[in-house]
């Protein structure tokens, strides 16, 4: 391929440095357009998503607390587990994907860069739940029962084995030992708490006034009489992956 002249040199790179530069503009449009539609929280005055910032000493801005057996969900794949498998596991991951593990996704999702904490991605050291609740900015407990189960037991009598099947009762979010540490350190350090309702009895629900008074006495005008929100759990929507 020649030129005939060096205008035509000129028309040509003029010609590819418009079409590059169209492009480059054309892709920024797009990627503007796109930001535009991404459901995220923003600022009222400003309609800009809120900067993220943490206090001195503080590593989170939010602690999920949760009593383990309410806090599971098989409708939603929440998080990449390794191998890319929604159904990989491990000794301390129930198959059944976590509940509050969809409330953190909806948090990261809706507020790009804020820090949650969640037991099954950075509890190291389980005598360290006072100190995870002192460096969070604020508490976010998911308000449910232990869903109720069966156990069975065998019982050898001679020439037979009978097997003897019982049932636990559902008990609270209260009646967690761990989920007291949490609470227990919430009130001493003063933290703000958002309660996160899971109204659907079928899935651990119970009314929060029941909940309510499962709670210690000590602890109950904090947590219940400080006006804090109390947000019902709800599955209707799905946010796009």
């Amino acid at each position: 391929m020649g030129f005939e002249s060096s205008n035509s040199i000129v028309a040509a790179i003029l010609t590819f440095a418009f079409v590059a530069v169209g492009t480059v503009l054309l892709v920024i449009y797009v990627l503007i357009a796109k930001e535009k539609r991404v459901a995220t929280v923003r600022e009222l005055r400003t309609d800009k998503v809120p900067e993220l910032t943490l206090e001195l000493g503080l590593a989170y801005h939010a602690f999920l607390s949760h009593v383990w057996s309410s806090g599971q969900d098989q409708c939603a794949v929440t998080k990449q587990y390794p191998s890319g498998n929604p159904t990989y596991r491990t000794s301390h991951v129930p198959f059944r994907i976590h509940r509050c593990a969809v409330i953190k996704r909806q948090l990261r999702f809706l507020l790009p860069g804020i820090r949650v904490f969640l037991d099954v991605d950075d509890l190291t050291d389980i005598s360290l739940l006072e100190t995870y609740i002192e460096h969070s900015a604020s508490i976010v407990v998911f308000l449910s029962k232990v869903h109720a189960c069966r156990t069975a037991h065998p019982l050898h009598i001679t020439g037979c084995t009978m097997l003897i099947v019982s049932t636990l009762p559902m008990q609270g979010y209260f009646y967690s030992r761990n989920c007291l540490r949490e609470v227990r350190a919430t009130v001493e350090y003063g933290k703000p708490v958002v309660f996160v309702h899971e109204e659907d009895e079928a899935r651990g629900g119970a009314p929060v006034e029941e909940l309510a008074l499962q709670c210690p006495a000590d602890h109950r005008r904090y947590l219940f009489e400080s006006g804090f929100k109390i947000i019902p759990c709800s599955r209707m929507r799905k946010l796009p992956s």
